[in-house]
């Protein structure tokens, strides 16, 4: 296992050493108390302990590394675990089909059908009914694959749904998805 840390003694070079480098750190360490905390929980959950770091330029050598590293090693191995009952449980487990979408407009067609038939249960429309837009363009991973972009997204549909045989019209915000066409392509995923 690996650990990293700030070396707050380096903090001397940096104009203000009194700040935390970084606004989310809670908390900075000397050398002195990276090493006596390294060594501690080293002992108590048997590991060893050697130190490093990065940043050194070569003036700066008498505060440490910038970045100080613990490097920790099991001294006892673990036993194996396989094979003994209750050792592991399953929490879930996934098939992915051979026909996995592999390529951006497989992708694309399926994250659309997907944020159709999503937008469709919130709205608790009709396919004839059409939806907006801007409701599927809300779906993360229609947004994802669009790069955030709902123009983007209008010309993906009209390039790539019609390679797949989906029928569709659009009218200002709504798009209109023609059933029979849509239940054939869900058919062939």
């Amino acid at each position: 296992m690996i650990v990293t840390t700030p070396n707050k003694d380096f903090n001397f070079y940096f104009p203000d050493p009194s700040k935390f480098r970084h606004y989310d750190h809670k908390f900075e360490w000397t050398r002195s108390e990276f090493e006596n905390w390294a060594e501690t929980t080293a002992n108590q959950f048997s590991y060893e302990v050697f130190f490093t770091g990065v940043g050194c330029p070569p003036p700066y050598i008498d505060k440490g590394f910038c970045t100080q590293i613990a490097v920790f090693h099991r001294l006892i191995p673990r036993p194996c675990r396989s094979g003994v009952p209750g050792s592991f449980t399953e929490i879930r487990s996934v098939t992915i089909p051979k026909n996995f979408p592999t390529s951006f407009e497989d992708r694309f067609f399926n994250s659309f059908l997907y944020s159709f038939n999503l937008v469709r249960s919130w709205e608790n429309a009709e396919y004839s009914d059409g939806l907006p837009l801007s409701r599927i363009f809300c779906v993360p991973c229609l947004n994802v694959l669009c790069d955030g972009s709902a123009f983007r997204m209008q010309t993906l549909i009209k390039r790539v749904l019609p390679k797949f045989g989906l029928e569709f019209e659009i009218r200002g915000d709504l798009i209109f998805v023609d059933s029979e066409s849509s239940e054939g392509s869900e058919n062939n995923d």
